[in-house]
């Protein structure tokens, strides 16, 4: 092999290795935060159309949007981009908490924010509150799962009992809804559950226990992966935060 042989072979492995590691260090680089601001939308008119979208910063795309609590103005919908539209047919104050999840692997992030749409009665021409951050501060909150991992067979109706302990700061009393939970297997999601759960905080401190079902298309894509973990995952949101508690369920060990 000659010399020009020799010294082109080792740039291009020169060129390759710095190729990988830049993909490597590209994926490893974690997503930016997504955030979402609690606030309220520009005023809508009783009898006239209505459009309005929420702003998201940071994320993975897409995000998706949903509404988990209060009440919208009758005859306005929001799509899962976060597009208010229609005609609203009752005037008054509504406020209401939006929940947008990303695409962030394995999990994805998630974040709330409290939405308020004043609409004017017909005729009037009035600005509707003034554009605010709404009233109560966000509590940083954290979730301890009990227990955090547990041992299952891949047998159907496997169950476990779980008990989700919340804490926050400052020491308030709060209240925080769940939705629903999520299963995930080797980073893709197999199937999200709608299945509400109230946390009531009283000076900081709250416990709440439910009996799980392992979702069997988990277990199925378990299989079909060959993996023996699937982690479990149920949101708590409420006071413009949102709070994760995780559960591993360990096949077969």
């Amino acid at each position: 092999m000659s010399k020009v042989t020799v010294a082109v072979a080792l740039s291009v492995i020169m060129l390759m290795t710095s190729v990988g590691a830049k993909l490597v260090q590209a994926a490893s680089q974690p997503c930016p935060p997504l955030t979402m601001i609690s606030r309220a939308l520009p005023a809508a008119s009783d009898g006239k159309a209505y459009r309005e979208s929420l702003q998201l910063f940071g994320g993975a795309l897409p995000v998706s949007l949903m509404v988990t609590s209060g009440m919208l103005p009758p005859g306005i919908k929001m799509s899962s981009a976060g597009e208010f539209s229609g005609v609203p047919t009752a005037a008054g104050g509504y406020e209401f908490t939006v929940v947008a999840v990303d695409s962030c692997k394995p999990l994805g992030q998630s974040v709330s924010a409290v939405i308020s749409i004043f609409v004017n009665k017909k005729g009037e021409s009035l600005a509707g509150p003034e554009a605010s951050v709404v009233r109560k501060a966000p509590l940083k909150v954290v979730t301890e799962t009990l227990p955090s991992k547990v041992k299952i067979t891949a047998s159907p109706d496997t169950k476990a009992v779980i008990r989700y302990k919340l804490t926050s700061q400052p020491l308030e009393t709060a209240t925080l809804e769940s939705p629903g939970v999520s299963f995930v297997v080797n980073g893709s999601v197999a199937e999200t559950i709608v299945s509400p759960l109230t946390a009531v905080l009283v000076n900081g401190a709250g416990e709440v226990e439910e009996t799980v079902k392992i979702s069997q298309k988990a277990l199925d894509l378990a299989a079909r992966e060959k993996v023996t973990k699937i982690t479990f995952s149920r949101a708590f949101i409420g006071r413009k935060t949102t709070t994760l508690g995780v559960v591993e369920f360990l096949i077969g060990q």
